[in-house]
């Protein structure tokens, strides 16, 4: 009975201790997601939590991948973006709007396993400064183009199936900012008439500036940016 009366009064005493530390404010800084406008300087300013960390579960049959270079554009380039910004209709812009927190260049697209994927390599190296030269001219999507050569960041990639053309990759180099969703319906010719006005505000400007290479991504298609979904996900290399 003694015995009985002591393990009750030792389990009150837990149940009360972790009570109180549960109520306890935590000791760590919360990270909360961000993405706005500086209304003082005009400058883009992105608070990211850290993708979740985990291990990527084997896969049978090979799926297909992209690997991508995410930017930071710089103050010139985000105020290019922003003059776009202005002209777009606000339904259009919260339709199209390609989160700023995503903004990448693709350098190639491969079906790969699992044991390709985990063996992909980047070698270490500066990532580009990819020089912005307007606007792209394709309809479904407003993209900013780039001159910027991408030999040496092809050169670096390890353990691809596919052969990239480096030439036609640097033809078609871009950085999408809104992509037409949804291609069908009354709405559908409102868009593309958006994206033509936001085309022409690109003829109206000299200089677009630059976007610097932060890191660079294998993911899968379709995939989340940071890789939070728990779909196959690797930072292959960060500057």
């Amino acid at each position: 009975m003694r015995t009985w009366k002591t393990g009750i009064t030792a389990t009150t005493a837990f149940l009360t201790s972790s009570k109180s530390f549960l109520l306890q404010k935590p000791s760590f800084p919360i990270i909360h997601r961000m993405s706005s406008l500086s209304a003082e300087n005009g400058s883009f300013q992105t608070l990211s939590a850290p993708a979740a960390s985990r291990t990527n579960q084997p896969f049978r049959m090979t799926k297909k991948f992209c690997v991508i270079i995410m930017v930071n554009p710089d103050r010139q380039c985000k105020e290019f973006i922003e003059s776009c910004y202005q002209v777009c209709a606000k339904d259009v812009h919260n339709h199209c709007l390609q989160d700023p927190e995503t903004w990448h260049f693709t350098v190639c697209v491969d079906n790969l396993s699992f044991e390709e994927a985990e063996s992909l390599q980047y070698l270490p190296g500066p990532l580009p400064d990819f020089h912005i030269t307007g606007i792209i001219d394709w309809n479904h999507v407003v993209a900013l183009k780039s001159d910027t050569d991408m030999s040496d960041v092809v050169n670096r990639l390890q353990g691809l199936k596919v052969n990239i053309d480096v030439n036609d990759l640097n033809q078609n180099l871009h950085m999408t900012i809104y992509k037409l969703r949804g291609r069908s319906g009354p709405a559908y010719k409102a868009k593309q008439i958006e994206f033509q006005r936001i085309k022409e505000t690109a003829d109206k400007v000299d200089l677009f500036g630059t976007a610097k290479g932060t890191k660079v991504i294998l993911k899968e298609i379709g995939g989340c940016y940071s890789g939070s979904d728990g779909r196959f996900f690797r930072i292959l290399y960060v500057e």
